[in-house]
């Protein structure tokens, strides 16, 4: 009986721990399949469909600053921005593109809908702030001023302290 301790025998041929090649000719490990290269007509659309994208936002980032009601048209920039990005996100998928554009398609899409949602919030409160607005235009003195911005943080209140139907 050999030691089962003892260093392996130089001269002893060893076997494969892995088969490289089956009796049939056939690999025993399964190959990924190699990547599809990218379409680069796709993948020109695709990167157009996120430059678009990005436009809409920033128009959309643009309007908010305007006095109310144009403000909300906010809403309609970020909504076409959502559709836009989340098909520019499926045909850079399509088209493998590559990581970075599906991300960055990925994002903007994301701050798109983030951006219609407070949008959608901004409609609770336009009748405060449209009243506010028309109050600080008609004001000539600082105190005047001051009651309108004491005014609208009193119906600002107003409107965190109503119950929620539920």
């Amino acid at each position: 009986m050999s030691n089962p301790y003892a260093p392996p025998d130089p001269t002893r041929p060893r076997p494969d721990p892995v088969p490289r090649v089956r009796p049939d000719g056939s690999s025993p490990v399964p190959q990924a399949p190699p990547p599809q290269p990218p379409d680069p007509v796709e993948a020109a659309k695709a990167a157009a469909s996120v430059r678009t994208t990005l436009l809409l936002l920033i128009a959309g980032i643009l309007v908010v600053a305007l006095p109310s009601p144009w403000y909300l048209s906010a809403i309609g920039f970020g909504l076409v921005a959502v559709v836009v990005g989340a098909r520019a996100v499926v045909r850079a998928w399509r088209a493998h593109a590559g990581t970075p554009l599906v991300v960055l398609a990925g994002m903007l899409t994301l701050s798109a809908l983030l951006g219609v949602a407070i949008g959608t919030q901004l409609i609770a409160l336009m009748p405060a702030k449209s009243g506010y607005e028309r109050c600080q235009q008609a004001a000539l003195t600082q105190s005047a001023q001051d009651a309108c911005t004491a005014q609208y943080k009193k119906q600002i209140a107003n409107l965190q302290l109503r119950p929620t139907a539920g």
